[in-house]
């Protein structure tokens, strides 16, 4: 699947065989082979009109999963931002924003300041995934780097398990649904204790977490 634009032109064909393959390491029927070749061409400037693809491979035993892909546009982005939807015959459901400008921008109940980012839904669980960026949400779940430096960082949530990783200090906000009490972040080696705040409706808890490697986070209510 590839993004369409007035005055773009695909090709495909087939080229003379890689010579990047070590002809000792595959059987000579790869490394000799003709490659299929995909060539596209965008008439007039192209910055405005970014190549944007989705490739899935697939093969009689293991056939092909996405079930549709839709482009998307969102609010306060830059003319160069590229939104896709990509929905999976599982239920799995993928934003995926990409923009060559950090701009605020927004599209439904997801919020995005970076130039790559990822939303997952599928069944109960999310997943936010900031390749680049400052801040990423999804409806009551969101990520916020603590400084104003670009960084990365994953926040899954699934039946109120969270799990997280950070290359970089980074404020999260999650789902209040303990009410009362002091909630606390139990990282193994520290724990942070979190602030509540309301957005819109929804009740939240916001920690401040330091740069963490993926894991379980244990959240805990004090008295």
């Amino acid at each position: 699947w590839m993004k369409g634009y007035e005055n773009r032109e695909v090709f495909s064909a087939m080229s003379p065989p890689s010579e990047a393959f070590r002809r000792a390491m595959v059987p000579s029927e790869i490394s000799q082979a003709p490659l299929h070749t995909l060539v596209v061409r965008q008439s007039g400037e192209a910055w405005t009109k970014p190549f944007a693809a989705v490739f899935e491979p697939c093969s009689e035993s293991e056939p092909a999963t996405i079930n549709s892909i839709e482009a998307f546009s969102a609010t306060g982005a830059s003319d160069a931002f590229v939104g896709l939807r990509i929905e999976s015959l599982s239920g799995r459901t993928d934003y995926v924003l990409s923009s060559d400008k950090a701009l605020s921008c927004t599209y439904q109940d997801i919020s995005f300041t970076g130039t790559f980012g990822v939303v997952t839904r599928e069944g109960n669980s999310t997943t936010l995934f900031l390749g680049s960026g400052t801040q990423l949400a999804e409806g009551s779940l969101r990520i916020e780097m603590a400084g104003n430096e670009a960084g990365s960082a994953v926040l899954s949530s699934a039946d109120g398990i969270f799990f997280l990783t950070a290359d970089s200090p980074v404020k999260i906000m999650i789902p209040d649904s303990f009410g009362k009490g002091v909630p606390v972040l139990d990282l193994g080696t520290k724990q942070i204790e979190g602030s509540r705040s309301e957005e819109g409706e929804i009740n939240m808890i916001e920690f401040l977490v330091p740069v963490v490697s993926w894991q379980e986070l244990d959240l805990l209510i004090e008295n």
